[in-house]
């Protein structure tokens, strides 16, 4: 196997791994940039003290932020290749990983990498490493993204390892990431700094990626059944197929006002009636300039499908296909936990209407009244709140 390579702007990809040695005079001048930049982030000091370590591996002639690494292979893949080597077992095989730094113990000697798929331990050790890429080590700090090249081993204690024999700095990261036993807990936080939250948590980057897995679930199995995916405009002139206040912008050129959709509705009803095929569906961003919460965004992705000749009957045995297939697909079960209550998606499912859940719930039967006015005081005795302009429908809702 080649060694692996990080590629640079100023120097070989074999420069970027090997850490060249620096001048005694390349040591004095990162000796007085270093204090520079702690006098000049009084208020940031950590920062401070990551930006000297930055100078640091560049007066070594080090380019800290590369163009890629070649690695051969991720966390997750090793640990299946070497699931069956036994502990203390050393293998003599090369490989090259590359990831964030998580941890750091032993004074450097033990550094726990993480990359999409899980962990690597890296073993950092005068045996196998020059003292210039030592004096790197000591130069690392956590969040830092590095490659590393080494041979993989089991330890004793049994934690797959790879012996590092080269190491290659990737990205120097220049803020400390939180704290890791506490996380990230702040929600607003997670929410307004996202990619922080994601390196933080594992249930935050399990939800995105099955998320991905969702949507492409959903598409599968539309497209299996003859649907046609389309893709409609983002800008309406007249916004519609919702009641929502939409998003305004202007067109220069046109000198007119735009909406951004709220809804595909009136496009996709369109494509229909234009005879482009008679199932359909799109999945793509919608806009509404309302409220905003941890579970209201007013900007969101929706499905929405159309299928001439049916009625919404069909539309209910689609609806109970398409959840089911997605969840079998997805979970590997139709039964789920969800805040606490089990949910068993097994078909076939309840068809109820709402007057009949309504008289369940309330033993009023909404249907044995006949005009708005009776049904908005049923409505009120139940103790919905009524204005008195309501029709027969929306007293039904209202209860």
């Amino acid at each position: 196997m080649e060694p692996c390579s990080a590629s640079t702007t100023r120097s070989s990809t074999l420069a970027a791994a090997r850490f060249l040695r620096r001048p005694s005079d390349d040591r004095a001048c990162a000796g007085r940039v270093a204090t520079e930049i702690q006098m000049s982030h009084p208020e940031d000091p950590l920062r401070a003290v990551r930006i000297s370590k930055l100078e640091s591996l560049k007066a070594q002639g080090i380019d800290p932020y590369p163009y890629g690494f070649d690695r051969t292979h991720e966390a997750a893949e090793l640990e299946r290749l070497y699931s069956g080597l036994a502990a203390g077992a050393e293998t003599g095989e090369r490989v090259c990983v590359a990831g964030r730094i998580r941890a750091v113990r032993n004074n450097g000697m033990f550094i726990d990498l993480h990359d999409a798929t899980g962990k690597a331990q890296i073993f950092c050790h005068r045996d196998n490493l020059s003292p210039e890429t030592l004096a790197v080590v000591r130069l690392l700090d956590i969040g830092d993204l590095i490659g590393v090249e080494g041979m993989v081993r089991r330890t004793s204690r049994g934690e797959l390892t790879v012996n590092a024999t080269a190491i290659a700095v990737l990205a120097k990261t220049l803020r400390p990431l939180p704290e890791k036993y506490h996380g990230l807990a702040d929600v607003e936080l997670r929410y307004r700094q996202r990619y922080l939250d994601l390196i933080m948590n594992q249930e935050s980057r399990e939800t995105l990626r099955r998320r991905s897995t969702i949507v492409a679930a959903m598409r599968s199995h539309l497209v299996e059944r003859g649907y046609l995916e389309v893709e409609t405009p983002m800008l309406h002139t007249v916004p519609g197929g919702a009641s929502a206040k939409p998003f305004v912008t202007h067109h220069n050129a046109l000198d007119i006002d735009l909406y951004l959709r709220i809804a595909p509705e009136l496009q996709l009803k369109r494509l229909l009636v234009g005879g482009v095929a008679d199932k359909l569906f799109e999945i793509n961003r919608n806009f509404r300039n309302e409220g905003i919460s941890p579970r209201h965004n007013p900007e969101f992705t929706m499905l929405e499908l159309y299928e001439a000749y049916v009625d919404y009957r069909a539309m209910m045995r689609l609806t109970e296909e398409l959840i089911t297939s997605v969840a079998e697909t997805v979970l590997g079960t139709l039964r789920i936990n969800y805040g606490g209550t089990l949910i068993d998606l097994s078909p076939p499912w309840r068809r109820r209407g709402m007057a009949e859940l309504v008289q369940a719930a309330t033993g009023v039967d909404f249907l044995a009244i006949e005009d708005a006015e009776t049904a908005r005081r049923s409505a009120a005795a139940l103790g919905a709140a009524i204005t008195g302009s309501e029709n027969w429908g929306q007293a039904l809702e209202a209860a």
